[in-house]
C-alpha cells in the first residue's frame, strides 16, 4: 500500500521542515507550500489524502483557502494555527475544516489526529 499524502501548507520554513520530517518518519509523504496563492492548485493537482492549513499565510489565508476547495476537494482539511481562539475554531469548522489542532500541541498527538482524519 502506498503511504497515504499529505499537503502541508506552512510559512514557517523551520517548523514546515520539522513537522514534515517527522510525518515521514511515520510513513506520511509530505509535500510542503509556504504561500497562501499556491495551496489551492497544489492541492487540486495532487489531490492529497489530507490537507494540513496553517491559517495564517501569506496572500491568501487559510480560512479562505478551507472555504474555496470544500466545493472541490471532499478529503480532510486539518487547520493547523497558532490562534487559538474559540472563534476562529468555530469558524474554520464552520467553513469546512475536519479539525482545528493548535501549534503548541505534541507532535504524537498531531500524527494520532492525522492518523484518525485519514483513517475516515
Amino acid at each position: 500500500m502506498s503511504q497515504p499524502r499529505i499537503v502541508f501548507a506552512e510559512d514557517d520554513l523551520n517548523l514546515a521542515e520539522l513537522i514534515r520530517t517527522f510525518l515521514e518518519r511515520h510513513e506520511l509523504s509530505v509535500i510542503t507550500v509556504a504561500d497562501g496563492r499556491d495551496v489551492i492548485a497544489t492541492v487540486l493537482r495532487e489531490q492529497p489524502d489530507l490537507l494540513l492549513l496553517d491559517i495564517m499565510l501569506p496572500n491568501m489565508d487559510g480560512l479562505s483557502i478551507c472555504q474555496q476547495l470544500r466545493a472541490q476537494y471532499d478529503r480532510p482539511i486539518i487547520l493547523f494555527t497558532a490562534n487559538d481562539t474559540e472563534i476562529k475554531h468555530i469558524l474554520g469548522l464552520e467553513l469546512g475544516a475536519n479539525d482545528y489542532i493548535v501549534k503548541t500541541t505534541p507532535p504524537n498527538i498531531l500524527l494520532a489526529r492525522i492518523q484518525a482524519q485519514l483513517r475516515q
